[in-house]
Formats: structure tokens, sequence, C-alpha cells
């Protein structure tokens, strides 16, 4: 899946997200974002990364026997994060829409 198919997928389940950013630009956030995990990975040795809402990146170091030479590669595996049930979306909405209400209110 590469960044146009993903700006497709955002736009068809939440046009509102996307209404008011350009098509070129909304592209630019989503490579940077998946330029930017990648980058984050490739820091991590031994251990996890974790994304919240996205999942948990598990990094292990493993040895690999190639043309009778030891290797050291990288394993990464992913395991999706939970999908939210409905009554917590709502309840991140409301604390979010209170949020935006409490700072608009104290500029």
């Amino acid at each position: 899946m590469d960044a146009n198919q993903i700006l497709e997928k955002i736009r068809t389940d939440s046009p509102a997200l996307l209404s008011k950013i350009d098509d070129k630009v909304a592209a630019r956030v989503v490579r940077a974002t998946l330029a930017e995990i990648g980058k984050q990975l490739a820091q991590v040795d031994d251990g996890a990364l974790s994304v919240p809402g996205l999942g948990r990146f598990k990094v292990k170091q493993v040895e690999k026997e190639k043309e009778g030479e030891k290797k050291i590669a990288k394993r990464i595996s992913f395991r999706v994060a939970k999908p939210m049930d409905e009554e917590k979306k709502q309840k991140r909405k409301a604390k979010r829409e209170k949020a935006g209400k409490e700072q608009a209110a104290d500029e």
C-alpha cells in the first residue's frame, strides 16, 4: 500500500478529515509519517516501537548463516493495535471537542 492508496482510503472512510488539506500536502504528510516510522525502526536493535493507534513493532536481532558466513539481521514483526469500540471513540471525540472549546475560550 503506497501513500496515495492510504490517502484514498482516508478520503473514503473520513472525508471531513482531509477536506481542508491540499492533496499534495496530505501525500507529503503520509510519506513523512511512514519515513519517520522507518527511521525509528532503524534505530531500534532489540526491543519494541509502539505507535498508538497503529500497533507495535517488535525488533529482534537474529543470526543468519549465508555462504558459510554468519551475519546479523534485523527481524521486525508487527502487531496491529486493537480497534477502539464505539463508546471509546465517542468519549475521545467529546474530550477533544471540550479541549478545543476551552482553548478557544482562553484566546
